[in-house]
């Protein structure tokens, strides 16, 4: 497992769900698991996120699973419906990169959130928000995410409100967090807004 001394910034969170092989849908958030290699094809407008890591960061010695949460707006400002979230486990290196597929609903549409997690066990070695707006013209988008070794390295932890990309701190996107739990306070899981598509 990762050596917290070599990542002295990584924070403790805890588990949430389980599996992964290379690819999965998500209808507003439900993970479909395939074992195939291939890409899925889909009629559905879809938004995929790639997730991967750097190849000096080793798997599954440093980093050996994934945490990835996903979210939508129905409006600008919310509210979101109620984010789901699933655990990766990183067998090797040949588990990556990671493709998880956002398969738009009906009504919670306007942007997409995505928090992903990469961890040691459950020990947090850096977590980053993607907030992504849905276009209307469907069909399926892509956007990726990596891991890098100077994330990791920093000698400082980013401050509150910053995420590190690339090496260098950043604000994290959006005006307030879209994982705020007041933003889907009595709101429906974003999985009863999806189209039912199936693996």
């Amino acid at each position: 497992m990762g050596d917290n001394g070599r990542f002295p910034h990584a924070r403790r969170r805890t588990p949430a769900a389980a599996g992964w092989p290379p690819i999965a849908i998500i209808p507003v958030a439900v993970l479909l698991l395939s074992t195939g290699a291939c890409e899925e094809e889909t009629s559905s407008p879809a938004l995929r996120l790639i997730i991967d890591i750097e190849p000096d960061v080793e798997v599954p010695d440093v980093v050996d699973n994934v945490v990835v949460s996903i979210t939508a707006a129905r409006d600008e400002a919310g509210p979101t419906c109620q984010p789901l979230t699933r655990v990766f486990e990183l067998s090797s290196g040949e588990s990556l990169p990671l493709r998880v597929a956002y398969i738009v609903g009906s009504e919670y549409r306007r942007w997409i959130a995505f928090r992903v997690i990469w961890r040691s066990g459950t020990t947090e070695l850096l977590q980053r928000t993607l907030l992504l707006p849905w276009s209307e013209a469907g069909g399926v988008r892509e956007a990726r995410t990596t891991l890098e070794v100077s994330c990791l390295t920093l000698p400082e932890p980013c401050p509150a409100g910053q995420q590190c990309v690339a090496g260098v701190c950043d604000l994290v996107p959006g005006t307030r967090d879209p994982f705020d739990a007041a933003l889907s306070t009595g709101e429906p899981s974003c999985e009863a807004d999806g189209d039912g598509a199936g693996p």
